[in-house]
C-alpha cells in the first residue's frame, strides 16, 4: 500500500480534515454549553457583589486588596465579589456607572459629595456657566440607594423569623427547622445543592450566613447609635428640586415636578476615616474629605414609592436577602479603616 505522504496528498486531505476539525470543535462547544446549562451555577444579580469607587483619586492596588478582604468576610451566598473604579471627570466612566446603576449592579459605593454652593447654601451658576452638584446626591435622587437606618430595620425584620422570640442579639438561638425550610425553598435551582448531602451542608452554611448578618446588623446599629455624627443625612430629590428651580427661575409658570423626602442617613462621611485615603481620595487628592460610603438595594423593585422596603413575608426572598451582605461590607470597612 502506498502510504507515502506527499505535498499533493496533504493538499487534498487538508480541506476535508479542516472541515472535520471545525465540525468537531463546534459540536464540542455545543455539548459543553448544554452541560453547563443543566449543571452550571447561574448567578443572579444578588449573587454578584460589586464595590465601586467614584472618586477624584484612588489606588487600584489597595481597592483590589480590600475587595479580596471582602471575599473572606462575606457569606457563601455571594459567588462573585469584584470592584469598579470610576473617574467622575470621565464621560465614558459616568456613562458606564449610569448603566450599572440602572441594572442594579453596584452594592457598596464610595461617591464624591462636593456640591458648589453659595454662602447661603444655594446652588448657583458658576463663572464657567455650570452648576456643580453632588454626585452622591444625584445618585440618591435618581437610583435606589438604601439608608442605613432602613437597612438596620430591614435586617432585623428579616432575621427575626429564624431566631427564637425574634432575638438576634446575645444568647440568640435558631428556631427548630426554620432555616432548613427556608433553605430548601429558596435554593431550588442552585446546582451546588442538588444531592441531599450537599443540601445538608448548605443548611449549615445558611446558618453561618444568618449569623454573619446578625453580627453585622448589631455592629452597624451600635455605630449608628454611638456615632451619629459620621452619617450623612440627605432628603431624596432635594438637589434635583433645587436644580430644577434654578433652571426655571425665569419661568413664571414653572411648577415643581418632585417633592423632596425627609432627610435620611444615606451615607457615611469618610472624613471620619482618614486611613481610607490609601483606598480613595477626594478633590484635594490627599484626604477622604468630600467622600461618602453608600449601600444600594440590589433589587430595584423592592423599594416602594415612599422608600420603605416591603414586608419580607410577601417578597420572593431569593437574591433580595443577599442585600444584607452589604452590612458585612460596611462592618469590614469600619474595622479596616476606622478608629471607633
Amino acid at each position: 500500500m502506498d502510504a507515502k505522504i506527499t505535498k499533493q496528498r496533504l493538499r487534498d486531505r487538508l480541506p476535508y480534515d479542516w472541515f472535520k476539525i471545525v465540525a468537531v470543535t463546534l459540536i464540542s462547544i455545543l455539548v459543553w454549553n448544554i452541560i453547563y446549562t443543566f449543571t452550571g451555577v447561574k448567578l443572579t444579580l444578588g449573587e454578584r457583589f460589586t464595590f465601586v469607587v467614584v472618586a477624584d483619586g484612588y489606588n487600584k492596588q489597595n481597592v483590589e486588596a480590600f475587595t479580596e478582604k471582602l471575599k473572606g468576610e462575606v457569606s457563601y451566598g455571594l459567588q462573585s465579589v469584584d470592584y469598579e473604579l470610576v473617574n467622575p471627570e470621565s464621560e465614558n466612566d459616568a456613562t458606564e456607572l449610569f448603566a450599572m446603576m440602572v441594572e442594579g449592579g453596584p452594592d457598596f459605593v464610595v461617591f464624591t459629595d462636593q456640591p458648589r454652593l453659595d454662602e447661603n447654601g444655594n446652588y448657583v451658576v458658576q463663572e464657567d456657566g455650570y452648576v456643580y452638584g453632588s454626585i452622591f446626591r444625584n445618585y440618591v435622587d435618581l437610583h435606589i440607594v438604601a439608608s442605613y437606618a432602613d437597612a438596620i430595620v430591614w435586617a432585623k425584620d428579616f432575621l427575626a423569623r429564624f431566631y427564637v422570640d425574634g432575638n438576634i442579639g446575645e444568647g440568640r438561638t435558631f428556631k427548630a427547622g426554620v432555616v432548613e425550610e427556608y433553605f430548601r425553598q429558596t435554593q431550588k435551582g442552585d446546582n451546588r445543592f442538588r444531592k441531599e448531602k450537599q443540601i445538608l451542608n448548605g443548611i449549615e452554611l445558611e446558618k453561618q450566613r444568618f449569623e454573619k448578618y446578625a453580627d453585622a446588623t448589631l455592629a452597624l446599629e451600635k455605630l449608628y447609635t454611638e456615632h451619629p455624627e459620621i452619617f450623612v443625612w440627605y432628603g431624596r430629590y432635594t438637589q434635583q428640586a433645587a436644580m430644577d428651580a434654578l433652571q426655571n427661575k425665569d419661568n413664571p409658570s414653572y411648577e415643581p415636578t418632585v417633592t423632596p423626602w425627609e432627610p435620611r442617613p444615606y451615607g457615611i462621611n469618610l472624613s471620619y476615616f482618614p486611613n481610607a485615603s490609601e483606598l480613595c481620595r477626594g478633590a484635594d487628592e490627599k484626604s477622604t474629605n468630600g467622600l461618602v460610603l453608600t449601600i444600594l438595594n440590589c433589587d430595584l423593585n423592592a423599594y416602594e414609592t415612599n422608600g420603605v422596603w416591603a414586608t419580607v413575608e410577601h417578597k420572593d426572598p431569593r437574591g433580595e436577602d443577599l442585600f444584607f451582605e452589604t452590612l458585612i461590607a460596611v462592618n469590614t470597612f469600619v474595622k479596616t479603616y476606622g478608629n471607633f
